[in-house]
C-alpha cells in the first residue's frame, strides 16, 4: 500500500455542533422564528440524515433556502474560527504512523476548499499545509461524489492507483465514490448515530490505522492470485508492513 486519502471533514472531527451553530446564527440572521437545541439537531440527523437541515428546512419553511446558502457557509466558517475542534481518537497517531509506513496521506472533500482550509488550520495549526500530501475539493472542478472522480484527482496528485490505496469515508454518497475509484473503504461512523446506510463500504475503521492496514492487506491477499496460500504464511507482525509484490 501506497496511500491514505480521507474523505471528508467529518473523517477529522466531529462538526455536527457548529453546523447546529451556523444554522441557528442563519435563522437569527434572516429574522426567522427558528431555533435548533441539540436534541431537535440530533435527531434531525437521526431521522434525515447527514444533510437533514436542509431537508427540514424546506419542510417547515415552505420555500427553498438557497438564499440562505451563503450566509449559513458564512456562519459556518466563523464557527470554524472561534472553534477548539479536536480530532477523531486514534487520529493522530495513525496519521503519524502512515508517514512511518511510507503512505501518502491525501484528503478528498466535497466541502469548499477555504472551509476545509479553515477546518485544517483548527486541528493541526502550523502543521495544516504539510498534513495531507496533497488536498482535493469540490472546487477543483471535478463532479460531486458520489461521483469517483474526486478520487481520481486525488490519485493523480500523489502518484498512485487505487489497487495502492485505501479510504476512510463518512457518508453513503462518498463510499461510493472511493468504491467507485477501486478504493478498499472503511466506513467512519459519527458520533450522533446518523440516518444513513453504511454497509456498502468494505469495512468499519478501527482507531488504528495499523489494524487497518492489516485489514486492507488480508483483504488482498484473498482476492488476488496465490494470495490465500501467502496469507497463512505471513507473520502478524509483518501485516502492517506487507506491500503487495504486484506494485
Amino acid at each position: 500500500m501506497k496511500a491514505v486519502l480521507l474523505g471528508s471533514l467529518g473523517a477529522l472531527t466531529d462538526l455536527t455542533t457548529l453546523e447546529r451553530h451556523a444554522f441557528n446564527n442563519t435563522f437569527a440572521e434572516a429574522g426567522l422564528d427558528l431555533f435548533w437545541s441539540q436534541d431537535q439537531y440530533q435527531a434531525i440527523l437521526k431521522e434525515h440524515g447527514r444533510y437533514g437541515g436542509p431537508t427540514v428546512l424546506v419542510a417547515q419553511l415552505g420555500a427553498d433556502i438557497a438564499q440562505l446558502a451563503d450566509r449559513l457557509e458564512h456562519h459556518f466558517r466563523e464557527a470554524i474560527d472561534s472553534a477548539e475542534l479536536s480530532l477523531r481518537p486514534g487520529l493522530e497517531a495513525s496519521l503519524l504512523d502512515a508517514r512511518r509506513q511510507r503512505l501518502r496521506p491525501a484528503f478528498v472533500s466535497g466541502a469548499e476548499r477555504q472551509t476545509v482550509l479553515r477546518v485544517l488550520a483548527a486541528l493541526f495549526g502550523s502543521r495544516a499545509s504539510t498534513v495531507f500530501d496533497a488536498v482535493i475539493c469540490a472546487d477543483c472542478g471535478a463532479p460531486a461524489k458520489p461521483a469517483p472522480d474526486l478520487y481520481d484527482v486525488a490519485l493523480d496528485a500523489i502518484g498512485t492507483t487505487a489497487d495502492q490505496a485505501f479510504a476512510y469515508e463518512t457518508t453513503a454518497d462518498g463510499i461510493a465514490a472511493a468504491r467507485s475509484a477501486g478504493l478498499f473503504t472503511f466506513a467512519v461512523p459519527g458520533q450522533v448515530k446518523i440516518a444513513e446506510d453504511l454497509s456498502s463500504a468494505d469495512a468499519t475503521a478501527s482507531t488504528t490505522l495499523r489494524e487497518d492496514l492489516a485489514t486492507c492487506v488480508a483483504w488482498d491477499l484473498r482476492h488476488r492470485p496465490g494470495g490465500p496460500a501467502l496469507a497463512g504464511q505471513l507473520p502478524k507482525a509483518l501485516a502492517g508492513r506487507y506491500v503487495p509484490a504486484a506494485q
